[in-house]
């Protein structure tokens, strides 16, 4: 069954690549630098097996050889490099969040050519690039179809080779629509700030967010606690060493669940659903 399931692999691997190559050389486009980032925020390159993956698909790594671990980049490493196409498909991040982050990056990002070009896309890095395994194929598909993307023949004979073995656009992956506005989390930081910090003057457990209301431990609570409680606080001052998947613990802060500024130091620090983190 083991030996099936990996002639499978391969051999949607090799339909994949070999049609791909083949419209890239049909179509004379001149092979993509495609850098793919693993992380965004400081920047980090793909390493281990997706250089392997860019170059199946008919790509060259800009910044990364086959066989590498991935590593930590510079802003300047990526300018240096001048890719034509950039995948932020950061380790653990679904297609949304990574379309959220890469839209946040836009100082980054604005600088380069693939930015000018409207070439910056976004991707499931989670499920098709993090992880080894059979999702893998569709890794190697997305990279490939965002490689033709400005040619509409060679993108239609591309999906009617392969079929499901390119995961769809808005799915799986998407091109980063950069004006769609975000807002930046520090100008949610300027909200409450002020609030926490007169909290914090004054020696309070909480404050009142100004934006929703509701209730906020603040830092001064979290050391009185003595550990992070792993609930994705917003005012941890433990770096949430203790929070599992920070990926979706941190997006929201942890807001109380009561109006009431009279908590009890039994009540704080007690298991009451007062201290639920909204997620």
């Amino acid at each position: 069954r083991g030996k099936t399931a990996a002639a499978s692999f391969i051999k949607n691997i090799e339909r994949v690549s070999v049609t791909t190559q083949n419209l890239l050389e049909e179509y004379v486009i001149d092979v993509p630098k495609m850098l793919l980032l693993e992380w965004i925020d400081p920047p980090f390159d793909g390493g281990h097996w997706i250089p392997r993956m860019i170059s199946l698909a008919g790509c060259v790594s800009p910044v990364t050889s086959a066989g590498t671990k991935s590593h930590r980049i510079t802003w300047e490493d990526v300018y240096k490099a001048d890719p034509d196409v950039v995948l932020v498909a950061c380790c653990g991040f679904d297609l949304a969040r990574n379309l959220e982050d890469a839209r946040r990056c836009v100082p980054k990002l604005k600088l380069l050519r693939a930015y000018r070009q409207n070439k910056i896309y976004a991707t499931d890095g989670n499920r098709y690039f993090a992880r080894p395994g059979p999702s893998l194929v569709g890794g190697v598909g997305i990279i490939a179809r965002i490689a033709l993307d400005d040619q509409s023949e060679a993108v239609t004979r591309l999906e009617e080779i392969c079929g499901d073995l390119i995961p769809k656009q808005k799915k799986g992956w998407d091109r980063v629509d950069f004006s769609e506005e975000v807002v930046d989390v520090e100008d949610c930081v300027k909200d409450f700030t002020a609030a926490h910090n007169a909290a914090c003057k004054d020696e309070n457990m909480t404050y009142v967010d100004p934006q929703t209301g509701y209730q906020v431990f603040t830092e001064i609570a979290h050391k009185k606690r003595g550990k992070c409680c792993g609930s994705g606080c917003r005012h941890c001052p433990y770096n949430h060493e203790n929070v599992k998947n920070k990926a979706s613990r941190i997006q929201q802060p942890a807001i109380l669940y009561t109006t009431s500024q009279n908590i009890s130091n039994e009540t704080l620090f007690s298991s009451s659903p007062v201290l639920s983190p909204l997620t």
